[in-house]
């Protein structure tokens, strides 16, 4: 494997660091479905580059199992089990979101249903 499939990615627990110039830290992303394939990329990716994130997904055992990954390579992660259709949930997140972090500075939905 070369070096570019590797950066971004959690493999056994570690996420690879990114270039410096690649890097967002102190930058705060919610992302909507970042659980699995495209959403978990993405999610890790951001970690590694120094991103503080929210997650939210609809299925509480998966959202915690990657944000443990996350958080053993040692980004800041904060959860929430939720549903993009549901208003209340969408909120809950958002509060959730400025009550922990104080800004959201990246918005990104992978759900798969909107």
């Amino acid at each position: 494997m070369d070096d570019l499939e590797e950066v971004g990615t959690v493999a056994a627990r570690t996420v690879t660091p990114l270039p410096e110039a690649f890097r967002l830290d102190g930058r705060v992303a919610l992302i909507s479905g970042g659980t699995r394939n495209i959403g978990r990329a993405i999610a890790t990716t951001f970690a590694a580059a120094g991103t503080d994130l929210i997650l939210t997904a609809r299925h509480p055992q998966p959202l915690a199992a990657v944000a443990e990954d996350i958080r053993q390579a040692g980004a800041r992660v904060s959860t929430i089990t939720g549903h993009v259709r549901n208003d209340a949930d969408v909120r809950a997140t958002v509060e959730q979101a400025y009550a922990e972090f104080g800004r959201v500075n990246v918005l990104l939905n992978a759900s798969l249903t909107c």
